[in-house]
């Protein structure tokens, strides 16, 4: 009887356990479906978006579709935004808060900025692209009816007079890949700093040649400049402010949607029930401050209530009868 009775407690025993393995289970596959869900929402929403950190001349913005306006310094782009400069005006446009990342337009230019803003669409005149390393998955391109140009960390001129686009390297090496009339690549080639490629209205790539010294000259002192604005706007703190007041401003306004629950770049609110706005990881960007997520909780599995299996057996189970 103590044997069959040890054997009713170690059968309930290892019931419990397997409930309380499955419970960690379905948890741990729970939390580990959030994470992935929360990488790639971040990794989605806080793309770093565009900023105009100098200007020369005339220069305009049409944000979104909406209509032309004076372009200033420290105008947050949009997705969609285009500008445009006048004759002998220019206009520097970073892509990330340290300004490791800038294009600049030259004279009578027109550039509209692209998908996530991983690319930006040159409609005419010419630009200047300078890049540090990104990474392995963040190639940034230069695109024209024509050809398509992209690097992850180089500096190029991007030239299209509605005819023929040419790109000059001046730094490292670009891919270049002419598009046919039907939207399909026609072939792709490497340029390296030093060279230059052509391409024709038909996306009809032209053969390598050697920069021209004077190509040489007008990108180095495009790049010089370019770094030397740079240089004294971190040097005299006004890149700094220019930032800090671009975030300051983000934030306020996420708290003030936050707080009225509006809408905002992650969703809808709920009045102010979420979690405050917070960091994450990766670049700090101008649209970094967003509301967290509500997460739905896991569901509740119900405890196995049902007393041992020694409570429901007949207690004249296993007793040796008495003698008469």
């Amino acid at each position: 009887m103590a044997l069959q009775g040890l054997y009713f407690e170690i059968t309930h025993f290892t019931k419990k356990v397997n409930i309380v393995i499955k419970k960690i289970t379905f948890l741990s596959v729970l939390f580990l479906t959030g994470f992935v869900l929360g990488v790639t929402q971040s990794s989605a929403q806080h793309q770093p978006k565009p900023v105009i950190i100098s200007l020369q001349g005339h220069v305009s913005v049409n944000v979104a579709g909406e209509k032309w306006q004076p372009a200033e310094k420290g105008m947050v782009l949009q997705e969609d935004s285009v500008i445009k400069t006048a004759d002998q005006s220019q206009c520097d446009v970073a892509f990330d808060l340290e300004a490791e990342h800038v294009v600049s337009l030259g004279s009578n230019t027109e550039l509209k900025m692209g998908e996530l803003f991983k690319r930006v669409h040159l409609v005419k005149g010419r630009v200047f692209t300078r890049l540090k390393q990104l990474g392995r998955e963040s190639d940034f391109e230069v695109h024209t009816p024509v050809a398509i140009a992209g690097a992850r960390g180089t500096a190029w001129e991007t030239s299209y007079d509605l005819l023929t686009v040419d790109f000059n390297v001046g730094d490292s090496t670009i891919y270049v890949k002419g598009i046919g009339e039907d939207g399909e690549v026609t072939a792709q080639i490497d340029v390296s700093n030093g060279f230059a490629v052509a391409v024709d209205g038909s996306g009809i790539l032209g053969e390598l040649t050697e920069l021209s010294d004077e190509d040489k000259e007008r990108i180095g002192e495009w790049m010089g400049r370019i770094s030397e604005n740079i240089k004294i706007q971190k040097s005299n703190g006004s890149l700094g402010d220019l930032f800090s007041e671009l975030l300051e401003g983000e934030i306020a306004d996420s708290e003030a949607a936050f707080a009225a629950g509006e809408e905002g770049p992650s969703g809808p609110n709920d009045g102010g029930n979420n979690n405050p706005p917070s960091l994450t990881g990766g670049d700090i960007s101008l649209s970094t401050f967003t509301p967290q997520q509500n997460v739905t909780p896991p569901p509740i599995i119900e405890e196995d209530n049902t007393p041992p299996l020694k409570e429901q057996i007949d207690p004249s189970v296993g007793q040796i009868p008495e003698d008469d």
